[in-house]
């Protein structure tokens, strides 16, 4: 068992918290006409949407592809 106490677990917890919340509001700093033109397309899409990767990307894309998926698009 580790020898770290209860209060640094919960500070290490915080930062991570701090940390992912920047990293949000990076991304929302960074949505540009792009995405919305991404989001009016998939939107508009009437038939199935392929998502592929590879490694990591493919990772990104099975959840891209689940999020479509439970979302009905």
């Amino acid at each position: 068992m580790s020898n770290t106490s209860f209060p640094d677990i919960i500070e290490q917890a915080r930062q991570v918290i701090r940390s992912d919340a920047k990293a949000v509001l990076a991304a929302e700093n960074s949505l540009t006409g792009d995405f919305s033109s991404a989001a009016t397309i998939v939107s508009s899409c009437t038939g199935k949407i392929l998502v592929v990767g590879s490694g990591t990307s493919g990772k990104i894309a099975d959840r891209a592809a689940h999020l479509f998926s439970v979302a009905g698009t």
